[in-house]
C-alpha cells in the first residue's frame, strides 16, 4: 500500500465518521463513548455480524465526535504535506 493510498483511505474514513456524527442523535465526545461502550460490551456477548457492525459504527461516531469537536485533528492530505508519523506507517509496512 502506497503511502497515499493510506492517506486516501484515512480521509475517507474521517469525512464518513464525521457525516455518521452528524446524522446521529449524539451531541458531544461522551455520549459518543457511552454509545461505543454498549455495542461493545454487545459485541462481547453475541459476535454476531450485526453486533460487529455496530460495534464499528459506534466507533466511527466517536472518531467523528472527536474531529467535530477539535479533540482529534483531522490529518493532512495535501500533496506536498509530510505525514508526521512516517516512521509508524513505515513500521507497519506503508511505503513512505
Amino acid at each position: 500500500m502506497s503511502y497515499r493510498m493510506y492517506m486516501q483511505i484515512e480521509q475517507e474514513k474521517q469525512i464518513k465518521a464525521v457525516d455518521r456524527y452528524q446524522r446521529s442523535n449524539v451531541k458531544s465526545v461522551e455520549e459518543a463513548e457511552k454509545l461505543e461502550a454498549r455495542y461493545w460490551n454487545q459485541f462481547c456477548e453475541d459476535k454476531s455480524e450485526k453486533n460487529q457492525r455496530l460495534m464499528y459504527w459506534s466507533r466511527s461516531i466517536v472518531l467523528g465526535a472527536k474531529i467535530a469537536s477539535g479533540q482529534v485533528k483531522r490529518w493532512g492530505w495535501n500533496d506536498n504535506d509530510e505525514y508526521e508519523h512516517q516512521d509508524k506507517l513505515a513500521a507497519m509496512g506503508v511505503d513512505v
